[in-house]
């Protein structure tokens, strides 16, 4: 998909943060891209949803073929 993928450290409230606080590694980020969160001008780019849904189906399929659970 020619995305650069890197680690960041936001703040937010996703149920990530119950994960995180504990020490498990977690992967947040599939969501669409978007700006402002948790304010009446949040908003999200609708160009972007068939990006981060292709994204969550390959990384799905690859980490199922890499766990066994798909051939």
């Amino acid at each position: 998909m020619d995305l650069k993928i890197e680690p960041e450290h936001r703040r937010g409230s996703s149920d990530a943060n119950f994960f995180g606080s504990v020490g498990i590694p977690t992967i947040d980020g599939f969501g669409p891209i978007g700006d402002l969160d948790h304010t009446e001008n949040e908003y999200i780019e609708i160009s972007s949803l068939n990006q981060r849904a292709n994204l969550l189906a390959i990384f799905l399929l690859k980490y199922g073929q890499a766990a066994g659970f798909l051939s």
